[in-house]
């Protein structure tokens, strides 16, 4: 059954020019898994078997990170996400639960989504997910969160739903006058036709050579320790991230995602968005694990205050 455990109110701290716009609502659709992160000295060749250094258990999930991501830095945000009716399910409700944000937590039959993560100690990763409760997450829960919603708030949805849930997601937010921001990675269905409706897109340069990103409204594409580079209206903007030791780059792409949105739903013009989001994002490379890995709400708020 739905759960919403957390509705919270605007976060306190918050910028004065933030507070005075007040609670303009972003709804996060996406996962939220229980992720096991081996780290290991190098990334395995095919049909190597190498020993790990440790084994670690914590959350994440594209969809949960940006949501936590956006609430942290003071945006008022909504996360739908499936999880299973199993024990996995009642640690992330759990884990959930504390973060900033309200949160409709669908309890669907069967074991709750998990993501296998290797990460070198160069920070590079190799992450394989499941997505079982996640594609198939009610009609009637999207409904409910976009009812909830009002003209000129924000989607921000992720690869991992089913393409028709997806194609339903921005239908229906076109049709109530929200903006669409999407993270299209995994790329797991065609992307071709939903880009048109796509107001923010954002990819890393193999998914941008991989789509028609030409049809969407605004294109983010993130480059790793190079930064992030904004495409609108036939202008290229490359925004420059810090130099830091990498130690962990999973989930840096979703605090860019969550701190975009965030921003850029607080009225603050795009390419300036990105330019926090980068440096946002640079903060979780430096640090390992996903939720544990992730900004602290002080940390972020520093980056606007």
């Amino acid at each position: 059954m739905p759960s919403t455990p957390n509705a919270r109110g605007p976060s306190p701290g918050l910028p004065r020019r933030w507070a005075e716009r007040g609670g303009v609502t972003i709804l996060v659709v996406g996962n939220a898994v229980v992720d096991r992160i081996y780290r290991v000295a190098r990334l395995p060749t095919p049909g190597e078997t190498l020993l790990g250094d440790t084994a670690e258990r914590q959350f994440g999930g594209k969809g949960l990170n940006q949501a936590i991501a956006a609430a942290r830095i003071g945006a008022d945000v909504r996360l739908l996400a499936a999880l299973g009716d199993d024990a996995e399910g009642d640690a992330i409700h759990a884990y959930v639960t504390a973060e900033p944000l309200a949160a409709e937590l669908v309890r669907l039959p069967g074991r709750s989504d998990e993501s296998l993560i290797l990460v070198a100690e160069d920070g590079e990763n190799m992450i394989v997910s499941t997505a079982a409760r996640a594609q198939t997450l009610p009609a009637a829960a999207i409904e409910r969160s976009l009812a909830a919603l009002s003209a000129g708030d924000l989607l921000l949805v992720q690869g991992n739903l089913a393409q028709a849930t997806t194609e339903n997601l921005l239908r229906e937010a076109g049709r109530r006058g929200l903006r669409r921001m999407v993270n299209a990675s995994p790329p797991s269905h065609a992307w071709g036709d939903l880009l048109p409706s796509v107001d923010i897109l954002v990819v890393n340069a193999v998914e941008a050579e991989q789509l028609d990103t030409s049809r969407a409204g605004a294109v983010v594409v993130t480059s790793g320790a190079a930064g992030a580079t904004l495409v609108k209206a036939g202008s290229v903007v490359r925004i420059k991230a810090p130099r830091v030791k990498a130690r962990d780059t999973t989930g840096a792409g979703d605090v860019l995602c969550g701190v975009l949105a965030a921003m850029h739903d607080r009225g603050m013009p795009l390419l300036e968005a990105l330019s926090v989001a980068v440096r946002a994002a640079s903060l979780k490379v430096g640090r390992p694990g996903t939720s544990a890995g992730l900004p602290t709400a002080s940390e972020l708020r520093e980056l606007v205050a």
